[in-house]
């Protein structure tokens, strides 16, 4: 399983900022668990995130709160098919996206980045857009709403 951190280069473009391996270590005092924290958020509501420079997607989570989503995407071929969502786009969350089955790719500011089973991607409002590969994917995406960035009604 890797943990994949999106966030911003120098010049605004949503990229990478960290993708490693996951490890859990064993948790004292437990027989046979282990555990590793992926993410945190320390405060409620989280602060804003910085604007992207995409379309910016509806609100559909309100600050503080929290919803979970099941997505199924379609076997896809890219180059006889039109990509399943036109734009980069980006929201008012933070957005963690973990690969169930099949793959693809976050398209983000800077390129592509691919994911694969197992994957967990962090995204505190950045500029996205997932391409499905070959095989489709399952994904469960869960979201955390932020108050409004800057300048956004």
């Amino acid at each position: 399983m890797r943990r994949i951190v999106v966030g911003k280069d120098a010049s605004g473009r949503s990229c990478v900022l960290e993708a490693s391996e996951v490890k859990p270590a064993e948790v004292r005092g437990s027989l046979r668990i282990s555990a590793t924290a992926l993410f945190a958020i320390a405060q409620s509501p989280p602060p804003p995130c910085d604007p992207g420079t995409s379309h910016y997607g509806p609100r559909s989570v309100g600050p503080g709160h929290f919803n979970m989503v099941l997505i199924e995407h379609a076997a896809y071929d890219p180059a006889t098919e039109p990509a399943p969502t036109p734009d980069l786009h980006w929201r008012d969350t933070i957005d963690i996206v973990h690969v169930l089955e099949g793959g693809g790719a976050m398209l983000l500011g800077d390129g592509e980045f691919p994911l694969g089973i197992g994957d967990t991607i962090y995204m505190p409002g950045s500029d996205h857009k997932f391409l499905p590969g070959p095989r489709g994917a399952k994904l469960i995406a869960f979201s955390v709403g932020t108050p409004p960035a800057l300048g956004i009604p």
